[in-house]
């Protein structure tokens, strides 16, 4: 049991879970339960998804690519954010291949309702920051643009490499995410690992630096991550059903 939930001195709930964290060389430090039961990444692979994006030459400004590894809410910022990520390459939001979505803030929603909208549009959808990043990379390599999404895609194929490298784990076969987008499996080893050396290695520099400058972006004030990058020297990404946490100095006694 990782979190029980008390109401009126009365354990009403209990949540499974379990617990990795590695030092850069891959030893572990701590663990508690099964960590190589296989599960997928979901939205905690943004930050290794953004780097790939950038690193084939998206060429994103920091708040750019802190956008490219958000999880974003639909705040008008946000969208005001994405939109010219792709416009400046002449790109535009129906290149995006999220599926049509409303915002994850019910603030925004509010907003919007109160404003006329009545459909939900691509640009809203949480991850239209890490495909407006996406759409770039393929643009600057000569990729297909209206295949990007696809596991057989050049870009797709770099991520799998890049992630599985890093976290010394096969993430493959992929599923498919929320947004579309190839999603990769991992255990809670192999992603301890991951955001260990997203913390350590000269690399991840670029990315770190943007997220830790932008902590709302990335998810929301008062959300755990962005709480995390706002509290200490760290960066950390939510994905759904948990979260991840990445020191920026990993220092162990």
């Amino acid at each position: 049991m990782l979190a029980a939930r008390v109401r009126s001195g009365l354990v009403e709930s209990t949540h499974d879970g379990v617990v990795s964290v590695s030092r850069p060389d891959g030893s572990l430090v701590a663990r508690s339960g099964d960590i190589d039961r296989p599960f997928f990444l979901r939205s905690s692979a943004k930050p290794f998804q953004a780097y790939v994006s950038q690193a084939s030459g998206a060429g994103l400004e920091p708040i750019q690519l802190a956008m490219a590894a958000a999880s974003h809410r639909g705040l008008p910022v946000h969208v005001a954010l994405v939109e010219p990520i792709l416009t400046a390459v002449d790109l535009s939001v129906s290149d995006l291949q999220t599926p049509p979505d409303w915002p994850l803030s019910e603030e925004a929603g509010f907003y919007l309702s109160r404003n006329g909208e009545r459909s939900p549009r691509r640009i809203w959808h949480n991850c239209s920051g890490k495909h407006a990043g996406f759409l770039r990379a393929c643009l600057a390599q000569g990729w297909p643009i209206d295949t990007y999404l696809s596991p057989s895609h050049p870009l797709q194929k770099q991520i799998v490499a890049v992630v599985s490298e890093l976290g010394e784990h096969p993430v493959e076969p992929v599923g498919v995410d929320g947004c579309g987008a190839p999603v990769l499996r991992t255990t809670a080893r192999a992603m301890s690992l991951l955001f260990a050396r997203l913390g350590a290695e000269d690399a991840f520099d670029e990315v770190r630096a943007a997220m830790h400058r932008y902590p709302a972006l990335i998810g929301s004030n008062g959300s755990g991550d962005t709480s995390i990058s706002v509290a200490i020297d760290a960066v950390a990404k939510g994905g759904a059903q948990g979260s991840t946490l990445s020191r920026l100095e990993l220092e162990f006694a």
